[in-house]
């Protein structure tokens, strides 16, 4: 089998593939506006969850009798900080993209299994996981599948924080899609869950029908896999184009009054994490935004990457 190494510039831009479900076909509901009612106090320690995935500018080419393939490789780091910074914990993973047509049975994956192990043993850390993706040969059904993949860990990763906790609200940046139902069916949910929606392709004229009333609009709600998951819409910087979020959140009470104040509340504390500079401001905001920053950091120089790479598979 012949075996190399392609490095070339990668073109891979993570916001660009950013997406969101056009979840505006489902039923939604208005919730019931509360006026006059003494609000439930809120108190919470803030955890914040993310990924960040980078390609390597290098791609692996096999070529044996059975055909030749390229296959791409990403690093991706999911983690979760708290307001002042500290990461809480963290999980790298080295992601090989192979064609969907590949037999499981292959001697080309297994040989991709075997190195991955050594690939992964050679950083040391116990917090690095090598994982093999089939993907399709478009690539921009490609990287959307990887992103959905690493959603999916970000879910994981918080579900230990989720698990029998009163005073701990998990943050995400994205919106609660149903992968986040079908992880924590199992979970009693003692504290909310939020979601910011940064990119949604929600039509202008259906959120206009939700009345934006001074930065917020009301809340609204549609049911996944028997639960609420309730919305509104935020107009971050009133000075600045494009800087409206969504902002899902899941309430472990169906008190309408306390959901009415926790939306109050959430937002408040959004606005003022909400930044004026900066690439993706003001919608990145600082708390993940410096989680971002911390999960690149412990990713590494890419170039190490391809130098172990070539140490594992016997490419010069």
């Amino acid at each position: 089998m012949e075996i190399n190494l392609i490095e070339n510039k990668s073109k891979f831009k993570e916001e660009e593939y950013e997406y969101d479900e056009k979840n505006f076909d489902l039923p939604f509901y208005t919730l019931q506006k509360i006026d006059g009612v003494v609000q439930k106090k809120f108190n919470y320690n803030f955890i914040f969850v993310d990924g960040v995935l980078e390609e390597i500018p290098a791609r692996l080419y096999f070529k044996d009798e059975g055909g030749e393939f390229i296959a791409q490789i990403f690093v991706a780091n999911v983690g979760a900080g708290f307001e002042s910074g500290r990461i809480a914990k963290y999980k790298n993973q080295i992601i090989v993209t192979l064609p969907q047509n590949l037999s499981q049975n292959s001697d080309v994956l297994k040989l991709i299994q075997e190195e991955l192990k050594k690939f992964v043993h050679n950083f040391n850390s116990e917090t690095f996981e090598p994982y093999i993706l089939p993907t399709p040969e478009d690539p921009r059904t490609k990287r959307s599948l990887i992103l959905e993949y690493l959603r999916k860990e970000e879910f994981v990763l918080a579900k230990e924080f989720v698990k029998n906790s009163v005073d701990s609200l998990v943050i995400f940046d994205g919106n609660l899609s149903q992968d986040v139902f079908e992880i924590l069916q199992d979970v009693d949910i003692k504290s909310p869950i939020v979601g910011i929606v940064k990119n949604f392709s929600w039509p202008k004229d259906f959120i206009s029908q939700f009345n934006l009333d001074g930065s917020k609009t009301g809340i609204i709600y549609t049911n996944l896999r028997s639960r609420h998951r309730y919305s509104f819409f935020l107009q971050l910087k009133s000075n600045m184009k494009d800087s409206l979020v969504r902002v899902d959140f899941l309430y472990p009470s169906s008190d309408l009054s306390e959901i009415s104040g926790f939306a109050d509340y959430i937002s408040e504390r959004i606005l003022g994490w909400a930044q004026s500079i900066g690439g993706r401001a003001p919608k990145n905001i600082t708390p993940i935004k410096v989680l971002e920053n911390r999960l690149r950091s412990l990713v590494g120089d890419l170039k190490l990457y391809i130098r172990v790479l070539r140490k594992c598979f016997g490419i010069k």
